[in-house]
């Protein structure tokens, strides 16, 4: 059985990437990434003082990713001055050539981690709008609990089939992945995991055509973890819809 399930019809979407690669798109599914000795490079100095209690990885994902594009359609840049702006040295770390894209960051001395926050927009072919946020975890000691946390949000399992796949993204040796996708009605806040077939296991969906938009918007969930080294998480999100809703 194939590892996804297919809109007909000519390609779209090149939202495809690897951790090892850099943020230029590939066709298929999943978020484009910095390669990771970019990440570890990038510095945020902790504010002076103590530190109220932070919150794990998963919320900030959800607080500014998640829920933001599910109830506003845009990610959310963070509030409180625990996050700092990033300088124009990590920006383009990141991968970030956009001025008009949000970058954050948050050093955690209490638990020994450093969150990166990507936050953009982008104009798709066909009037579609595209949301991407994405978070990355340095360190700390949540790494084994993001896929649960993930699946959570997205009220079913990821699928690790994708991995290897032509309509997926390759393998990265010394990390695991997870791919969330999603299919609700255009303009619907009722979001959860695409369900797969009767009798196989979690599945992905890879939009192929144009008209998909005319009736849903589509979601990307992704997550990147590295057993090797220093813990490093990439947990990635897209939401896509047509403009003029």
């Amino acid at each position: 059985m194939r590892p996804s399930r297919s809109w007909p019809l000519p390609a779209l979407l090149p939202l495809a990437a690897a951790a090892a690669q850099p943020a230029s798109d590939r066709a298929g599914n999943g978020v484009a990434s910095p390669p990771p000795d970019a990440l570890e490079t990038i510095v945020v100095t902790a504010r002076p003082g103590p530190l109220p209690p932070l919150r794990d990885a998963i919320d900030y994902f959800r607080l500014f990713c998640f829920e933001a594009n599910r109830l506003t359609g845009r990610s959310a840049a963070p509030e409180d001055r625990d996050w700092q702006p990033l300088d124009s040295a990590a920006r383009e770390r990141l991968g970030i050539a956009d001025p008009q894209a949000g970058a954050f960051g948050l050093a955690d001395r209490a638990r020994r981690r450093t969150l990166l926050l990507k936050i953009e927009r982008i104009d798709r072919p066909g009037r579609l709008v595209e949301s991407r946020c994405t978070l990355i975890v340095i360190g700390g000691d949540e790494h084994a609990r993001l896929a649960s946390g993930m699946a959570a949000l997205f009220r079913g399992p990821g699928t690790q089939r994708h991995v290897g796949e032509a309509d997926g993204v390759p393998s990265l040796p010394g990390w695991r992945q997870w791919l969330w996708t999603g299919m609700p009605a255009r303009g619907s806040r009722s979001w959860r995991v695409v369900a797969p077939p009767r009798g196989s296991g979690p599945t992905s969906l890879v939009v192929t055509d144009l008209r998909f938009y005319d009736q849903y918007d589509f979601l990307i969930g992704d997550l990147k973890t590295r057993d090797d080294g220093r813990p490093l998480s990439i947990l990635s999100f897209a939401y896509t819809t047509r403009a003029g809703h």
